[in-house]
C-alpha cells in the first residue's frame, strides 16, 4: 500500500491446500498496531491469534466460521485466502492478452495481462453495495479495471498474480497485491489449535485478516 511517499507492506506466507480448502498462514506487518498474526484455515473455521488483538487474550486463538469471514479492503481476501484471488483473476475483463514468456522463481512461465472490473474487486467485501461499485468505477474510469497480470507455468498452473490500483486512486492511496504460488504437490498438514486454547470470536475486521 502507498500513500504519497509512504509505503506499507503486508507479507503473508505459508501453505494452502486448494483441494481440501485448508491452510496455515503467517501475516507480518512491521510497524502496524499489530505486527504479526497466525492463521489456521479449515473448511469450516478460521482460527487466528495475535498479541494485542482486542477481545482476545494473548496466547488464545479466536475461532470464527469461514462463511462469516469477509474482506474489508480492496485487493484483500477474506482471511487471506489465496483461492479467493484465483477466483478473482478468472474474471479478467474480456480476453486477457498474452504478453511474453518470463521467469518466475527461476522457471519459465507465460504472462497474461488484462483488467479486473469493479464488480469483481468488491465481491466478498463486507457491506458491499452498489455505492462501492460506483466508487471504484469512478476511480478506474468507465470501462476500466485494475491492471492484472497472471503467470502460468507449462503445467497450466498459476504461479504468480499481480493486481494493481494506481497511487492516485482513492485520495492518494494506492494498493497492489503480488501473490506467488509454488511447491505444488508438497504435502501440508493443518495443526488445529487445541480446544482449550480456542475462544469463539466475531469475524475479525483488522487489516491483517483482510
Amino acid at each position: 500500500m502507498t500513500s504519497g511517499d509512504e509505503r506499507y507492506v503486508l507479507t503473508i506466507s505459508g501453505w494452502y491446500d486448494l483441494q481440501r480448502d485448508t491452510g496455515q498462514l503467517a501475516v507480518d506487518f512491521p510497524g502496524g498496531a499489530i505486527s504479526h498474526l497466525d492463521e489456521v484455515l479449515t473448511p469450516d473455521f478460521l482460527f487466528f491469534r495475535a498479541k494485542g488483538m482486542p477481545n482476545l487474550p494473548d496466547g488464545y486463538w479466536g475461532s470464527t466460521p469461514r462463511d462469516e469471514v469477509r474482506a474489508h479492503y480492496l485487493l484483500r481476501s477474506p482471511g487471506n485466502e489465496p483461492e479467493y484471488v484465483l477466483r478473482q483473476v478468472s474474471e479478467i475483463k474480456e480476453a486477457a492478452r498474452m504478453v511474453r514468456s518470463e521467469q518466475v522463481r527461476g522457471a519459465p512461465a507465460t504472462r497474461y495481462s488484462g483488467l479486473l472490473p469493479a464488480e469483481t474487486l468488491v465481491r466478498g467485501i463486507a457491506g458491499r453495495s452498489q455505492d462501492q461499485v460506483a466508487a471504484v468505477k469512478a476511480v478506474l474510469g468507465e470501462g476500466g479495471g485494475a491492471e492484472t497480470d497472471v503467470w502460468v507455468d507449462h503445467h497450466n498452473r498459476v504461479v504468480r498474480v499481480v493486481i494493481q490500483i494506481p497511487g492516485e486512486a482513492f485520495g492518494g492511496m494506492g494498493v497492489a497485491v503480488d501473490m506467488q504460488l509454488f511447491g505444488y504437490g508438497t504435502a501440508g498438514r493443518v495443526t488445529i489449535p487445541p480446544a482449550g486454547s480456542r475462544l469463539p470470536a466475531v469475524a475479525p475486521t483488522g487489516i491483517l485478516v483482510g
